[in-house]
């Protein structure tokens, strides 16, 4: 079953509404946890490849990263699998880290690049073919090879993630 628009896109709205809601200085604000710039740096790293790989035409995609010889996993089983890898300590590797700084003139940046990288992949993801959502695989730093169709699985539950770890921290 294809994925649609409103699947993607609605964690990610979620996403911009609740960071709408901080000042600017909760937004940059540091703590244990990254804070809302940081989380949308590193989601706009991490969504980018994603969506430049759905753009490619799956015999690319195969040539460079090879062709499923399993079927698609659940939502639930690559969320299952990313939980077990972060239970054992997994974490972001250095690419998909956010820069170190940030200044107040990023986070118009950050909102602006972030909706319409989102937009334009919930878009994409509604449109690719059913074949290409499972036969074609993209390596993950964390979770190995996935087919496209488990990689935007997993960016919809790497959103709501990142989501509520800004939540949780607020409220403390």
């Amino acid at each position: 079953m294809p994925i649609d628009f409103q699947t993607f896109i609605h964690p990610h709205q979620e996403f911009r509404s609740y960071t709408d809601t901080l000042s600017d200085s909760e937004f940059f604000e540091g703590s244990e946890k990254w804070n809302a710039a940081e989380v949308y740096a590193h989601m706009i790293r991490s969504i980018r490849p994603v969506y430049l790989a759905c753009r490619l035409p799956s015999p690319i995609l195969q040539l460079f990263f090879g062709r499923a010889n399993r079927p698609s996993r659940t939502s639930e089983e690559v969320i299952e699998k990313y939980q077990k890898v972060l239970a054992a300590g997994g974490v972001s590797s250095a690419q998909f880290l956010p820069p170190s700084r940030h200044g107040l003139d990023k986070r118009q940046k950050y909102e602006a690049v972030f909706q319409k990288l989102t937009t334009q992949m919930a878009q994409k993801t509604a449109r690719i073919s059913e074949d290409k959502l499972d036969h074609c695989i993209l390596p993950h730093p964390l979770l190995g090879k996935l087919t496209l169709r488990e990689m935007i699985y997993f960016s919809i539950h790497h959103m709501q993630h990142h989501l509520e770890h800004l939540q949780a921290q607020k409220k403390i």
